[in-house]
């Protein structure tokens, strides 16, 4: 499977010819692609990218403000690419079993109004994880000391970390 998704990740393929490539390596397990599973391409500086290659999607989901299907793009020689596949054995849809809580973090780069905290430790918090993690997501134990966790509660509520 991800052989066949690696050699054919070459220059000059288009996005939906990628998706194409991933769907056939999946059906060929027996298995089938969870629905919303997509492809971006990356850019500098950034863990998201535009939606590029919608692998498994219902037909009621609408991605991309109100786009039913995402553009089709080449692939250039430098690109990065995140193949994002999860699969499944059963009829697509994915479920939540023995929820737990979320320990991995990102920042999101263009909401940096550290004015908005109002306590004292979020706002160390935040320079702290702007400091170390400026673009990549991480884990919350990067931060041991209890001050520093506490601080994350209040950038969440502000939407300052997902």
């Amino acid at each position: 499977g991800a052989c066949v998704i690696a050699k054919s990740l070459a220059p000059g393929v288009r996005a939906f010819s990628l998706r194409d490539h991933i769907e056939k390596a999946i059906l060929s397990l027996g298995c089938r692609a969870v629905d919303g599973t997509v492809s971006r391409r990356l850019f500098r500086y950034s863990s998201d990218g535009s939606t590029q290659a919608m692998i498994s999607h219902r037909e009621e989901q609408v991605i991309n403000d109100n786009q039913m299907s995402p553009p089709d793009c080449l692939v250039r020689e430098g690109d990065v690419w995140m193949i994002d596949c999860l699969v499944t054995s059963g009829d697509g849809h994915a479920r939540m079993k023995n929820h737990k809580n979320t320990t991995i973090f990102r920042r999101l780069a263009e909401n940096n109004w550290i004015h908005l905290l109002n306590l004292g430790y979020s706002r160390d918090f935040l320079n702290k994880v702007i400091a170390r993690h400026p673009v990549m997501p991480f884990h919350i134990r990067d931060f041991p000391l209890a001050q520093d966790r506490a601080g994350l509660g209040e950038c969440i509520k502000r939407r300052l970390i997902l």
